[in-house]
């Protein structure tokens, strides 16, 4: 009966492979989560098109703590040597029998109650981490199948009846508004607290991805802890940091993290330009230096925490005008924190925006003043409207 079901289930996953067969055409994937993960790895925005082209070059793949349940999708990727499914809540393995490139598996911290579906791997040798699930039978796995296993994990098993808090996914991120959020994936049997600036808050553990976006205003990295007793873990909120550097010098980031985290940049304009040891970032910016974004990722212990962005700007303050030559002085710049604004002409509004585009001050009605409060320190960009146009230039609040 048991041999049945697993041919069934062999003839299921053929019949998903021929229905999911890849083309140069964008994929469509099965679970949004996977291809949420998958975007993270190739570095993609959500209006990417993602092909065969790219997922076939892939073998080495980190899937790792992003709260998979279905990887169907995994078919996409047929040459993949490595991969890292760790951290996640997967209880069905099924879809990977068909990779036979595949030699190197981490299945560790899931929900699997027994990987027997393996014995039918078109792999000749593979290395298997199996740590830290629900399996209580290894028999069928240890057998002398085709496939030379390597096992890990067989006594770090967990035990179904003491199930209580694990956390599969928490990270942090920041909108394209520049609005913190959390990613977390928990199950539990009791009511689970996400710490943030003090603030006790109950939030959901129904073992799916959940989304927790914060009220305040963060201007340095702040602590966020997912407790449940005396268990649980820790990430940071990391926001957006603006600095401004000179074309041809060198500019160094910190970033306040614990001395356990690392950081990596995975996407700027200037890669050559980038140095990173540990939590500090190194720019050595080129001659014809205007403008960079980094965007960068930050771990601990291997463990994805967060993601966060730098905007690296050329040393230039004062206001350009490209519209006009009426002139307008803005003033004290760089400033602490309220600003002036006289012109020849009347002032309607002004708009203060990130380097990344969002709007963070708007003011009507002036009396020549704007308070600068609200903002951290760094280079922001200010829209002047008046009676003869709009005006655009850079401000720095120190």
């Amino acid at each position: 009966m048991y041999n049945k079901k697993i041919k069934i289930q062999i003839i299921l996953i053929l019949l998903i492979m021929s229905i999911g067969k890849v083309n140069s055409q964008q994929l469509s994937f099965f679970s949004p989560s996977f291809e949420n993960a998958v975007r993270k790895v190739l570095s993609l925005n959500e209006n990417t098109m993602i092909t065969s082209e790219m997922t076939v070059a892939i073998s080495d793949l980190d899937l790792s703590n992003n709260g998979l349940t279905d990887i169907r999708d995994i078919v996409y990727f047929p040459n993949i040597t490595t991969l890292d499914l760790s951290n996640n809540y997967i209880q069905d393995i099924s879809p990977l029998v068909n990779l036979a490139k595949l030699t190197d598996l981490n299945m560790s911290n899931n929900y699997l109650q027994n990987i027997d579906m393996l014995v039918f791997t078109l792999s000749k040798n593979m290395y298997v981490n199996a740590s830290l699930n629900y399996i209580s039978d290894f028999s069928m796995i240890r057998r002398d199948y085709h496939c030379n296993f390597i096992l890990t994990g067989e006594g770090l098993q967990r035990n179904l009846n003491d199930l209580q808090l694990v956390i599969g996914t928490f990270y942090s991120d920041w909108d394209e508004r520049e609005n913190p959020f959390i990613v977390y994936s928990t199950k539990a049997n009791n009511p689970i607290l996400l710490t943030f600036a003090g603030k006790l808050n109950n939030v959901n553990a129904n073992n799916s991805l959940q989304e927790y976006y914060f009220d305040e205003s963060i201007l340095q990295p702040e602590q966020v802890t997912l407790t449940m007793g005396d268990k649980g873990d820790t990430t940071y909120v990391v926001p957006p940091i603006t600095q401004s550097i000179k074309a041809g010098s060198q500019g160094r980031i910190e970033i306040a993290l614990p001395v356990d985290y690392t950081i990596r940049v995975y996407q700027n304009k200037n890669p050559d330009a980038i140095q990173v040891d540990a939590t500090t970032i190194l720019y050595t910016a080129p001659a014809n230096f205007i403008s960079d974004t980094l965007s960068f990722e930050f771990r601990k212990n291997g463990f994805l925490k967060g993601y966060s962005r730098i905007y690296l700007s050329n040393d230039i303050t004062g206001i350009e005008t490209i519209l006009n030559n009426k002139e307008i002085e803005i003033f004290p710049n760089p400033a602490k924190n309220e600003i002036f604004i006289k012109s020849d002409s009347q002032v309607n509004r002004v708009e203060i925006y990130s380097l990344a585009g969002s709007l963070l001050i708007i003011e009507n009605n002036l009396n020549e003043k704007i308070s600068l409060a609200v903002l951290p320190k760094g280079i922001y960009m200010i829209r002047v409207y008046t009676d003869n146009g709009l005006e655009i230039g850079k401000i720095v609040k120190e």
